[in-house]
């Protein structure tokens, strides 16, 4: 038995496996949430997440192909280095979202006035824990004026509302429908409907054009500098997108509060629409009337407040600053990582020299650093955001500043040997990318990249939203992930380890088929998942999803390179998975996450994963009834990287030196 020995050169290279992965799992796991939080819809980040991975599909060749022509692979890997630190930082300054508390405004008849709220909480949860609370009188009353506060009693709430009013016709109904009240308790857009044209006016606010002139003079001279209303030539009332802001206050009935599934329903005892005056009337309308874009604040009862807080997604989210940041230093941020694994992975291959097959054994330090620092970051965050709506990610920034810091002093120690500079590259890789086995190799690499851009990007989003429903699972969300993400990695360690042991035995065509073959399944898991721990276990499939498919990934682009272009090389292929592949996965899932929500994105790519397995499948098995694999072993290809064209494992026995 061969006594086993420590490379004392592969230590760096560990070590840097480790700071870099640890440093880019305190943030980067948690940016797409962190674009939720910030009023960012799915699709738009999604849209994010497919430019960011072409951006790497870019600069991955691009600097490969300079680093190995300049002989500078050391100076751009420390380059990238400092890029990626510098551009993770910089998620600090962004702007955050303020959260809102979005309310309907129901007028009902016989005094049935409400303010209700939809989502959150299911009232199961929150009556438990919630109810008694916001319906129990808020001791602090500072806030009030001493003449609302004699109007307020013990069981009431006080609460000051701002109603958005777009269209002209929706403000003459609203007008209509509050005629039981006395003129001078009237909104000032509404005091015009005392006037008898209203006898024109029917329910539903359809009035009679040659008198709508009076009407519309009594309600747009206070509302036509904010609302915009004027005609088009076929005299048809159009609305400018800026609304009236109707505010009034009202006097909440606590302990009439009710909870119905997810919605709270706040009764409205009494009302005034003269803010300040202390003239609250109860009142009633013709019929159910609703005033669907109000905001409430009741400023002296907190649990209330908190309750109702919400963030809301930009309605315009492309002409928004706080977008377009986000989306450029996500961008930048995954450029500057993907330059930094794809040159790291050459540097790595140059050390093993004839034993490629140990480099999991190199990578499984990354996802040591990756499982543990993940779970760090979200306890970290999940610690100082307790009673919070919004997370506050500033452990992530010390953290990954550190790591960082570390991770280039390492790289800095790294001995890197340069290359001479390749001849007739370009020849040698247009044989590679024109080769038909490393076309299909390609082709499988985007549709598991498509599976992983889906995973990385929306998995925490899809658990969030349904961890939302979930009595006080948002407590301690990031938590929950970052022991997904510590079983992620864990379960790659042994994949990892004996990555030169699978490749021996199944070979790579075999090993793509088994990882398209996980996803789906992992995937149709996810589909009929009803509670966010249930996850964990899951992720367990990940030692094959990524563990085994990267080594075989790397593996593949460092036995075909030719001579001083494995940057180059690496590049190419880190490109098509991740700036093809993931990519697509990222604005397709985005979108049908969007669209018809996670559990039915994650069935759609589940089943798509599973076909591309059988196809993959099919087609590999004739090209070796063709002996298409046989061919290139006898047409007097090069040596080098024949082993990768069979089908079903390679001849050479793995050292039993430790080459870690």
């Amino acid at each position: 038995m061969t006594e086993k020995k420590i490379n004392i050169k592969l230590i760096p290279v560990k070590a840097h496996y480790f700071f870099f992965n640890a440093a880019g799992s305190a943030l980067v796991p948690f940016l797409p949430v962190m674009g939720k939080q910030m009023g960012i819809s799915a699709e738009a980040v999604g849209i994010v997440y497919a430019v960011a991975p072409i951006a790497g599909c870019v600069a991955k060749p691009f600097f490969g192909l300079v680093a190995d022509r300049l002989k500078k692979r050391k100076k751009t890997f420390l380059f990238f280095l400092l890029l990626a630190l510098t551009s993770s930082l910089s998620f600090s300054f962004l702007p955050q979202v303020q959260p809102e508390r979005p309310v309907i405004f129901e007028c009902g008849s016989m005094g049935t006035n409400y303010l209700l709220q939809s989502g959150g909480a299911p009232a199961s949860c929150t009556a438990e824990r919630s109810l008694d609370n916001i319906k129990r009188k808020s001791t602090s009353s500072q806030n009030h004026n001493s003449t609302t506060q004699s109007l307020v009693e013990d069981d009431e709430e006080l609460c000051h509302i701002d109603c958005q009013i777009y269209s002209f016709l929706d403000g003459i109904k609203f007008c209509y429908n509050l005629r039981k009240l006395n003129v001078n308790d009237l909104p000032e857009p509404c005091k015009g409907t005392a006037n008898p044209v209203l006898a024109n006016v029917d329910k539903n606010g359809i009035y009679d054009e040659t008198e709508a002139f009076s009407i519309r003079h009594n309600i747009s001279e206070v509302t036509s500098s904010s609302v915009g209303v004027h005609e088009d030539n076929n005299q048809q009332l159009m609305v400018q997108p800026e609304p009236y802001i109707l505010n009034f206050e009202v006097i909440l009935k606590m302990p009439s509060t009710v909870l119905l599934k997810d919605t709270i329903f706040l009764h409205v005892d009494r009302i005034s629409f003269h803010p300040g005056n202390g003239k609250f009337k109860q009142f009633s309308c013709n019929e159910r009337t609703r005033l669907t874009k109000c905001f409430v604040n009741c400023s002296d009862h907190t649990q209330l407040n908190k309750r109702l807080e919400r963030v809301l997604e930009e309605p315009e989210v492309f002409e928004s600053s706080t977008f377009w940041l986000y989306g450029a230093l996500v961008v930048l941020a995954f450029a500057a990582i993907a330059v930094s694994n794809s040159i790291s992975d050459a540097l790595c291959f140059q050390i093993l020299g004839d034993k490629p097959q140990n480099y999991g054994m190199q990578r499984q330090w990354g996802a040591i650093g990756w499982g543990i620092f993940t779970l760090v970051a979200g306890y970290l965050v999940d610690r100082i955001s307790r009673g919070m709506l919004l997370k506050d990610y500033t452990p992530c920034f010390y953290l990954l500043a550190i790591l960082y810091a570390i991770d280039l002093l390492v790289a800095y120690k790294w001995d890197v040997k340069e290359v001479d500079k390749p001849k007739q590259i370009r020849r040698d890789v247009w044989n590679l990318v024109t080769d038909l086995r490393v076309i299909i190799f390609g082709l499988a690499c985007i549709i598991v990249g498509m599976c992983t851009g889906m995973h990385w990007n929306f998995l925490f989003w899809y658990i969030e939203d349904m961890a939302a429903s979930e009595c006080g699972m948002m407590e301690w969300i990031k938590v929950l992930q970052g022991v997904m993400v510590a079983v992620q990695c864990f379960s790659e360690l042994p994949f990892f380890h004996f990555a030169g042991w699978f490749l021996k035995k199944l070979g790579y065509v075999h090993c793509m088929t088994l990882v398209l073959f996980t996803f789906g399944i992992r995937f149709l898991i996810y589909s009929v998942i009803t509670h966010p721990w249930a996850f964990v276990p899951v992720e367990l499939f990940q030692g094959i999803t990524f563990g085994i498919f990267y080594s075989v990934m790397t593996s593949y682009a460092s036995h075909i390179s030719p001579p001083g272009a494995a940057s180059t090389i690496q590049g190419l292929v880190g490109a098509v998975f991740e700036g093809i592949g993931i990519a697509a996965g990222s604005l397709v899932g985005g979108i049908l996450l969007h669209t018809w929500g996670g559990k039915i994105a994650y069935r759609m790519f589940g089943f798509g994963a599973l076909f591309f397995c059988l196809l993959h499948g099919v087609l590999t098995f004739f090209l070796v009834k063709l002996r298409v694999y046989e061919k290139a072993e006898t047409s007097g290809e090069r040596e080098e990287g024949q082993e990768m064209y069979k089908v079903t494992g390679v001849s050479q026995e793995i050292d039993a030196e430790d080459s870690e």
